[in-house]
């Protein structure tokens, strides 16, 4: 199972990216404390906001690589640059 990482913010400062581990040990809170917060909306200690980062939506590297490789050729056909 892969992490899933979430955006934070302090009071609207962007903070970083983390996963929800790192979080744990950060803020002190369980692990899914940025899950449920990010659901709702609403703020961790009336301060901390988190926003889940859906990077590749579920898609693995191998995926990832396959359909860049493929829009990539597709691309370049269409601008005459390989046939």
């Amino acid at each position: 199972m892969r992490p899933v990482y979430y955006k934070v913010f302090d009071q609207g400062r962007y903070m970083g990216t983390y996963t929800a581990t790192e979080l744990q040990t950060m803020l002190h809170c369980g692990r899914q404390v940025p899950r449920e917060y990010a659901a709702d909306c609403r703020r961790y200690r009336g301060r901390y906001t988190f926003v889940l980062v859906n990077d590749s939506a579920g898609l693995s590297l191998q995926e990832l690589a396959e359909a860049w490789d493929s829009e990539r050729l597709r691309i370049l056909r269409a601008a005459g640059r390989i046939t």
